[in-house]
């Protein structure tokens, strides 16, 4: 998967280095950098990912360890709330609307107060490295 996002990555910065800034009006300048910077960021947000589950895969599936019931629905959830928080600031990117942006913003205040050196109750469940090395990676990518 990472594979397509790199591929996405260097397409789209292609065109966009094709594109002559100063036949760019002020406006069009903006938004071009506003491309470039969310590309990097989905390019960044890609390998942070993969370097999760490569760690995840070598330190839990490979010894043939499993997550518990709770450690798994808080990856579930996690998923979902990763899910739902991508679709939401693509969506302030493309229409830049301030009820999204206030949302996306107050979803990003939540994952702060959940990352607290003190996880909830869920993480009981999930007690080796690779579950607990999730936990700052939601606030990075939210």
């Amino acid at each position: 998967m990472d594979d397509t996002v790199d591929e996405l990555y260097s397409s789209i910065k292609y065109y966009l280095t094709k594109i002559s800034r100063e036949a760019l009006g002020e406006e069009e300048s903006r938004r071009w950098t506003d491309i470039i910077s969310f590309t990097i960021n989905m390019e960044q947000i890609g390998d942070i990912i993969e370097r999760v589950l490569l760690d995840i895969e070598d330190k839990k599936i490979k010894p043939g360890r499993h997550f518990s019931e709770a450690g798994m629905a808080e990856i579930a959830e996690l998923h979902d709330r990763l899910i739902d928080n991508l679709r939401l600031g693509m969506s302030v990117f493309l229409n830049g609307t301030v009820r999204d942006a206030q949302k996306l913003l107050e979803e990003k205040a939540l994952c702060m107060t959940w990352s607290a050196p003190t996880p909830p109750a869920t993480w009981a469940g999930c007690r080796t490295t690779p579950c607990k090395a999730l936990r700052p990676v939601r606030c990075t990518l939210i």
